[in-house]
């Protein structure tokens, strides 16, 4: 048995009697449960962490060397110049941020116009592929034409070669600027 406990002074002698707390019997352990499964609602509260809430974003601590009129200009306002410092920084990085952007917004739009520019380019050169090729094709038939009517039909393969060679040779050269890339 556990000795008897002294009562304070603040506590009255009849508060004091009316507490009636036995010593705990194995039986009583055996039917005992967590806390947390009869009032979870406390344990919860009692659980929660003491002291300043917890921040989405923490800050880092780090050490810096500022120049001394520095550090005396940002503590004649008072208390808070250490979060006026990381405010100050924080407006310049937002500032280097949208500067970096706007560059290279630019050159996105740079890229963006030589596309439409070769885009052009490309159709154009299409554009003449598809009347030399016409226009060599018409000459390739005229050729064979020409031979068979003069009686040549033995060189009207030799000549419809010939002239299909041109045609590839024709297309090559006036598509040659439009298809190398330049780098």
């Amino acid at each position: 048995m556990a000795p008897k406990m002294k009562k304070p002074a603040h506590i009255s002698q009849e508060d004091w009697d009316d507490v009636d707390s036995p010593e705990w019997t194995a039986d009583d352990f055996a039917r005992a449960r967590p806390a947390a499964e009869i009032v979870p609602g406390v344990v919860t509260l009692a659980k929660k962490a003491r002291g300043r809430p917890h921040a989405e974003v923490t800050k880092m601590p780090v050490t810096i060397r500022l120049d001394p009129d520095v550090v005396a200009a940002f503590k004649k306002d008072g208390a808070g110049w250490q979060t006026r410092i990381g405010e100050v920084l924080a407006q310049w990085v937002s500032k280097k941020m949208t500067q970096s952007i706007g560059s290279i917004d630019s050159g996105i739009q740079a890229q963006v116009d030589a596309l439409e520019g070769s885009t052009k380019q490309i159709s154009e050169a299409v554009e003449m592929i598809n009347k030399i090729s016409a226009q060599t094709t018409a000459l390739a038939i005229a050729a064979v034409l020409e031979s068979v009517r003069v009686g040549a039909a033995e060189h009207a393969a030799t000549d419809a070669r010939r002239a299909l060679d041109r045609i590839e040779k024709a297309v090559a050269n006036a598509a040659r600027p439009y298809v190398t890339s330049k780098r």
